[in-house]
């Protein structure tokens, strides 16, 4: 729901498919085929074998080959939502899309030859924003609050006002949409330490590599919430900039 809302605010055209919610309840809805022979295709399953709808290898070899050669495959949310070793096959065969990884089977010990064949690989560092900590805190400590009907007052973020955002002119609004994203997170350099620390290792020790990459994250802040440095902004980097939840100068939350 949260990434239709970016979608939607962004003017981008989507499908969801998710069979566990009834048909109403989902903005878009699609089947999974639809949904396959999208140009870009993001998951975001919790994992379950449950039955009728288990997401455990949802995208397994039948499915994984129904994607389009120049489509992008992104997965954040549980490593075995997708077949790894059946992505790994069809890429090493110089078919299927792109990939973006940042769950993988087996976590800590993850396949080097899959690392190799993805676009982008990251260590399950998704959800690892100084802000997404603390909100996930802060939800922790709501739920503890309502079971034990204790009194709860919401302090706010103890991270305090991340630097403001500098929008600035750049031809498009794809050109600023990248310049925004570039200054909050870097995926690049994610990718290339997960690289790094695992290339050529023993698997014993690329597994304490990729633990290591996880408990020692730098500081990251998210777009939501962060304001904008005032000056001149096409309207469709406004749209882009209100799209993405940051705080416009002049304009309320």
């Amino acid at each position: 729901r949260a990434v239709a809302a970016r979608l939607r605010a962004l003017g981008i055209n989507y499908r969801a498919y998710d069979p566990w919610l009834s048909p109403g309840a989902v903005d878009q809805p699609a089947q999974l085929p639809e949904i396959l022979g999208c140009a870009v295709i993001t998951l975001h399953a919790e994992l379950t074998r449950r039955q009728p709808w288990p997401s455990y290898h949802l995208l397994d070899v039948g499915a994984l080959a129904r994607i389009p050669a120049d489509s992008l495959l992104i997965n954040a949310s549980r490593g075995p939502v997708v077949d790894n070793l059946a992505l790994s096959d069809l890429l090493q065969g110089g078919g299927g899309p792109d990939v973006v990884l940042d769950v993988w089977e087996g976590e800590p010990r993850i396949s080097q030859t899959l690392l190799g064949q993805v676009k982008l690989g990251t260590p399950h560092i998704a959800g690892y924003s100084l802000d997404g900590k603390l909100l996930a805190t802060r939800m922790l400590v709501e739920a503890m609050a309502r079971a034990l009907e204790l009194p709860w007052r919401n302090p706010g973020s103890s991270a305090g006002a991340a630097a403001p955002l500098q929008t600035g002119a750049h031809g498009s609004a794809a050109g600023t949409l990248r310049h925004l994203l570039a200054q909050r997170y870097d995926i690049g350099a994610d990718d290339a330490a997960l690289r790094g620390v695992t290339r050529g290792a023993d698997p014993e020790a690329a597994a304490l590599a990729f633990d290591r990459l996880r408990r020692h994250y730098p500081e990251r802040r998210e777009l939501l919430g962060s304001a904008v440095t005032p000056g001149p902004a096409s309207p469709d980097a406004l749209r882009l900039l209100a799209g993405l939840g940051c705080v416009i100068p002049g304009e309320s939350r």
